[in-house]
């Protein structure tokens, strides 16, 4: 399920990113955090795949242009249906039915809203101060909390919070409030209500004029989740990640550098010590790395600041074709991954690995660092058990939990494969669908590819969602000295069944009982066998494609599937992808019939997106 935040005119970026931020960690493996602009409310099928839709703070009146008319009434009807909406400061005042803000001022704003989920007026700025776009007048400030409701989700409830605020209204309680239960209350206005609940239909509304998002003074020394979030999302009935409480940060681990090769990691070195210098803390465009031995003491270990995040990135290096052993790796076993290779005959792909136990992400990691890039060979595999900023397609973030094999490949290649650059992401999609079904008992998986570069599980007619996400592939090129360096981004759900489905959870719904046998190791090296040998056929030899076109075509979602182009209306038949440009091949429909021409439209993989609830492609923005 996912969780939707509001991004469009008139919101704050500071309260996104808050709010996003708190959301990532708290349902990390329940739900995918999205945002969304006004467009997509009123016209996307959004409301059966949302637990949430948050509105956060910014300016008011922003929202009614954008939202007015089908937006609120498609948010009306869903919360009125049984979904959850949460308004922050300009969210509140938005989903109130009466504002009145600043009265005789400049900054005055009054009149009626839609949703009007809190039946009466938001009245503020409840402090004296407040300027848009600005700290001016922003300050920290204790509420009261209705210890009898926030008891129902949160066991050792204070009588007291503080809370950021930073133009908030104050909840104007009447006859037209009576479904509104008052949760906070403001210490220094009389008890003026600062939170609302509120019953709409069969769903709810919880409206913060303050910001619960924030960290506030009491917690500032920390990178912890500002302690309100937790039990405001489960007073709105959403599944948080398993265990949660008040997370900590991430710990972000040390790198370990590694090669079955005897000297593999010693020419990495030298390789790095070239491009780097003689210095000790190598500097590159984002992060500093320090290279140290296997067997050097944890004395050298990075300094982990308040914001979570190391002072550079430790890599420990593993010479002479050592591994290290399960007591230091304890999440991937690096001797039963070697044992794989070797067994798959691979002469290239994965035969030296970066691994983190945690990681932003192995792709911003290559990518963002050109000088330890440029290190690295091609093969190279950097894998993380976690990340914490995982990258999709498209500037989507990629949720990476536990169970969640996520991995960056390395890939050099001359100019003369320009060409076929465009079909790299659909060999790596078909390469992972085949590693998969090569696996032994998954023969029969209903694994497909959704075009261009995304894997789904066929969880079959009968299921609610037919089709639910188990990955997708990112790939990032750059060009110089006459050759592409390509890094191909992966991630899998193989364990984790949260917050789509997985591989292990798809063997079990199938009878399958390999499901309690697949590993980790067995499942990468058996998706880097099957790009290595696409890559080889088709960039080193130079091979026809028609052949991989087939094989892509034959395991994907689109055989004869009628779509229509957003942007113009078209009704188009998919047929195949070209080989030319490797464009989706469409043939244009009259109404719901062919043409008698049979014209043909083509579109770009990068310059569109496909929705396949909606069966429908729309231009990319």
């Amino acid at each position: 399920m996912n969780v939707l935040i509001y991004n469009d005119a008139g919101v704050s970026e500071a309260s996104v990113k808050g709010i996003a931020r708190c959301l990532k960690i708290l349902l990390a493996t329940t739900h995918d955090v999205l945002t969304v602009n006004a467009h997509t409310i009123a016209n996307d099928p959004w409301q059966a795949s949302t637990s949430l839709l948050v509105i956060p703070g910014g300016r008011d009146l922003p929202f009614t242009q954008r939202l007015n008319g089908k937006a609120n009434a498609c948010i009306r009807q869903w919360v009125e249906a049984g979904g959850s909406y949460l308004g922050i400061c300009a969210g509140a005042y938005f989903a109130s039915a009466h504002v009145d803000f600043e009265a005789g001022s400049a900054l005055a704003v009054k009149g009626d809203r839609e949703l009007s989920f809190f039946g009466g007026t938001c009245k503020g700025a409840a402090f004296p101060g407040f300027v848009y776009e600005s700290e001016s007048g922003a300050r920290h400030v204790p509420v009261a909390l209705n210890q009898v409701h926030w008891s129902r989700v949160w066991s050792d409830v204070p009588s007291q919070a503080e809370v950021y605020w930073n133009g908030g209204g104050t909840f104007q309680i009447s006859e037209s409030t009576s479904r509104a239960t008052v949760l906070a209350t403001y210490s220094e206005l009389d008890n003026a209500p600062a939170a609302v609940l509120c019953h709409v239909g069969k769903g709810k509304a919880l409206l913060w004029s303050a910001h619960p998002e924030y960290a506030t003074r009491t917690d500032m020394t920390d990178d912890r989740v500002a302690p309100l979030m937790l039990p405001t999302l489960l007073l709105l009935g959403i599944e948080v990640a398993e265990g949660t409480s008040t997370p900590a940060p991430p710990v972000y681990c040390v790198q370990h550098l590694m090669s079955n090769h005897m000297l593999g990691v010693v020419s990495i070195t030298s390789d790095i010590q070239r491009a780097f210098g003689d210095e000790t803390m190598l500097r590159d465009t984002t992060d500093v790395f320090r290279i140290v031995g296997s067997g050097e003491p944890n004395d050298f270990l990075p300094f982990v600041g308040h914001h979570g995040r190391p002072d550079y990135q430790c890599v420990r290096a593993w010479l002479q074709g050592s591994v290290p052993p399960l007591s230091v790796t304890p999440l991937f076993d690096f001797s039963a991954y070697f044992a794989a290779l070797t067994r798959r005959r691979l002469s290239l792909l994965g035969r030296v690995v970066l691994y983190a136990e945690t990681l932003s992400s192995t792709q911003t990691t290559l990518d963002k660092n050109p000088k330890w890039l440029k290190a690295m060979p091609s093969g190279l595999v950097s894998i993380a058990s976690h990340q914490t900023a995982g990258r999709g397609r498209g500037g989507n973030a990629w949720i990476s939990p536990a169970g969640c094999l996520q991995f960056s490949l390395v890939l050099r290649t001359g100019k003369r494969s320009a060409p076929r650059l465009v079909f790299l992401q659909y060999m790596v999609a078909l390469a992972i669908v085949e590693g998969i079904l090569d696996l032994p008992g998954c023969s029969d998986l209903p694994v497909r590819l959704k075009w261009p570069n995304d894997l789904y599980a066929d969880m079959g007619v009968d299921a609610p969602v037919r089709y639910q996400k188990l990955g997708g592939i990112l790939v990032n090129s750059s060009f110089a000295d006459d050759d592409f360096t390509l890094i191909v981004g992966c991630g899998i759900n193989v364990f984790n069944e949260r917050p789509t489905t997985s591989i292990s959870a798809l063997l079990r719904k199938h009878n399958l009982s390999v499901a309690a046998t697949i590993t980790m190791p067995e499942v990468l090296a058996a998706i880097l066998c099957k790009i290595e040998a696409k890559w080889d056929f088709y960039f080193s030899l130079w091979r026809p494609l028609e052949p991989f076109i087939q094989a892509y075509t034959q395991h994907w979602l689109h055989t004869d599937q009628i779509i229509t182009l957003e942007e113009t209306g078209q009704r188009l038949l998919i047929k195949s992808i070209t080989q030319d440009y490797g464009l989706l091949h469409t043939e244009v429909m009259d109404g719901r019939e062919r043409t008698p021409a049979a014209a043909f439209a083509d579109l770009q993989p990068d310059g569109n997106s496909f929705d396949m609830l909606r069966n429908l492609v729309r231009r990319k923005t």
